[in-house]
């Protein structure tokens, strides 16, 4: 068979989220695969170079069933094109093709079977965590991909369960394909290497971290408050460091720092490159994501990778991810995160505990494994294919 994957959003210097999947997918896919021809496909008029060099790291050419196919046209022109017009076809701006996976985008087809991957579908059940623009268009892609689709990929069980909720879909059309930390995300024993990236960040004692975009949904503002409300010496032995590009309405962030008179013992960095985050994590005294709403919750798999101990919410997949390696807690109750995040720091042995159960537990996940689930669609169709 022939399978198109859109690269598109591979088109970006900061590689997170959906890039970040699809590096690894495309990186994957091949060393499971051996049978299946894969084109990738992208398009891109302003990060041209960039969608070239992404494809060319994750090493897709030195395979014989994968080629590449990169055109110059703008992601804007030819999304607004399919939209409307509907034409060219997929498989005239690739080739005959038996399946396309889209990310992003809804692709006109002739014949090829559509599959999609499903993050999460946050826009759906909390608007006001987005812009209207943002919003709408998730909105309005999901509702036009999901019910259309032949099979969809959902990145949880929990994101799975929310699908078959919002949409009439059979459930048989859905597959559960779990995310990975990377191979970097690791114990490091390096205390030299991590010091200088504390240096590098104006770490000047230990720390609690969180890394994510500053956004309302992760709740950003529930962790600022907790930290606040910590015992003064504790918070005079313990930044708080937040790592993370600014997304949409972040402006209360800084207003609560402000209100509560705690600048001088906040860091926030601003985005941080991948190779710097595992060492960021490593130097951590505990990893506090108390997100209000998850698709997948990588951050947290990533940090009990390095062996850090984790605090994450009790909602959507993070249980799921998390299992009972990390301490989980209502993410809008913030005196209970406050008392956890007191009692982590203070409990050498149940950080030693939480970190033994953490590298267990992600051992149980690996890009690999994503690759073969992922593959299990294609598998379905071959069969029916042969059927009919």
């Amino acid at each position: 068979m022939k399978i198109a994957i859109d690269v598109s959003p591979l088109a970006t210097a900061k590689r997170t989220g959906i890039p970040n999947y699809l590096f690894n997918l495309c990186r994957d896919l091949p060393l499971v695969d051996e049978r299946n021809e894969y084109i990738l496909f992208g398009n891109s008029f302003g990060h041209f170079k960039s969608l070239n060099l992404a494809v060319e790291e994750s090493n897709a050419k030195k395979y014989r069933n994968i080629s590449i196919k990169i055109s110059r046209i703008p992601g804007t022109v030819l999304k607004t094109i399919w939209k409307y017009i509907h034409t060219p076809s997929t498989e005239r701006l690739v080739c005959n093709i038996d399946i396309f996976h889209a990310l992003t985008i809804k692709p006109p087809l002739k014949k090829a079977r559509l599959t999609v991957t499903i993050f999460d579908l946050a826009p759906m059940k909390f608007k006001a965590f987005f812009t209207d623009k943002v919003g709408q268009y998730f909105i309005e892609y999901f509702n036009d991909v999901i019910p259309k689709a032949d099979f969809v990929i959902a990145v949880s069980s929990y994101t799975k369960k929310e699908i078959l909720e919002y949409f009439s879909i059979e459930e048989e059309r859905i597959f559960v394909a779990p995310l990975a930390a990377n191979d970097y995300y690791k114990p490091i024993s390096d205390t030299r290497a991590i010091n200088e990236i504390k240096v590098k960040y104006g770490i000047d004692r230990d720390y609690i971290l969180f890394v994510g975009t500053l956004e309302p949904r992760k709740n950003i503002v529930g962790l600022i408050k907790a930290y606040s409300f910590l015992p003064e010496y504790i918070k005079s032995n313990h930044l708080l460091v937040i790592c993370g590009k600014k997304g949409w309405y972040y402006e209360d962030i800084f207003k609560v720092v402000k209100e509560l008179n705690i600048e001088n013992k906040i860091i926030f960095t601003g985005y941080v490159p991948d190779e710097d985050i595992p060492f960021l994590m490593n130097g951590a005294r505990v990893f506090v994501y108390p997100s209000f709403y998850e698709g997948f919750s990588l951050p947290p798999l990533e940090a009990m990778a390095c062996g850090t101990p984790v605090i994450s919410s009790n909602v959507s997949s993070i249980p799921e991810v998390v299992g009972d390696a990390g301490i989980l807690v209502n993410p809008n109750d913030v005196e209970e995160l406050r008392d956890t995040i007191q009692r982590v720091l203070t409990d050498d042995e149940l950080r030693s505990q939480l970190s033994e159960k953490g590298l267990k537990q992600t051992s149980k996940f690996s890009w690999q494994r994503t690759a073969e689930k992922t593959l299990k669609f294609a598998m379905k169709f071959r069969y029916s294919y042969t059927e009919s």
